[in-house]
């Protein structure tokens, strides 16, 4: 199921690999085989920087660098539409 690095903003399945340096809980992170739903968003303007995009975990307070990630496809739709589908 894997596919490339996102190349915008959005919802994305992913596999977290990898915590960036300094980010809570460090030492107790383990990667992740599972799937699960993250928020890839616009660090900067400058689309041509290394940080552009960046992610957000839920649970965790600081955002981590794409690379760190396996990705899946685009998640369609936003979480309250998500969450309207499951009930």
């Amino acid at each position: 199921m894997a596919h490339s690095i996102p190349k915008r903003a959005g919802y994305y399945w992913a596999q977290w690999r990898i915590c960036d340096p300094g980010t809570d809980d460090e030492e107790e992170f383990q990667p992740s085989n599972e799937w699960e739903p993250v928020v890839v968003f616009e660090n900067c303007i400058d689309t041509s920087h290394a940080e552009y995009l960046r992610v957000f975990v839920p649970g965790v307070s600081q955002g981590q660098s794409i690379e760190n990630f396996v990705w899946g496809p685009e998640l369609e739709g936003s979480p309250a539409e998500w969450e309207e589908h499951d009930a």
